[in-house]
């Protein structure tokens, strides 16, 4: 899975992490952290130097991950990954990673508290 994220084959990568969630235990409560946190235990056992809630000048990035050559940046949201990547851009957690020079991936990730899966993702390379 590390690799799949490195290749930015990131397709993949979140259909091995549904096939996770569907492993868990309906018994446990689920909300939009539910799913934020299982993602960065996930990814920090994976090896990531992953950062969650990055604060920028006006408001927080769920989970960052930055490679050597690319950053990606991730929103968790309950409604759907519209949503979630349209917070991404609209607060423009991407800019203080531009003078990195490095690919920035946006990718906002839709939640299903019924299904408690994730439901969708949209992935967008920031030019």
């Amino acid at each position: 899975m590390k690799q799949l994220l490195i290749d930015g084959e990131f397709d993949q990568f979140f259909e091995d992490v549904k096939s996770i969630f569907a492993s868990l235990s309906y018994n446990i409560k689920v909300t939009e952290a539910y799913f934020h946190t299982s993602v960065h235990v996930l990814l920090k056992t994976l090896g990531f130097a992953i950062i969650s809630e990055d604060e920028t000048n006006i408001g927080r990035i769920d989970s960052l991950i930055e490679l050597d050559t690319k950053i990606i940046i991730m929103e968790f949201k309950t409604t759907n990954s519209n949503i979630a990547l349209n917070q991404i851009k609209g607060q423009k957690y991407f800019e203080k990673y531009l003078i990195k020079r490095k690919e920035i991936f946006l990718i906002g990730i839709g939640c299903n508290l019924v299904q408690r899966n994730i439901s969708d993702w949209k992935v967008e390379q920031y030019c």
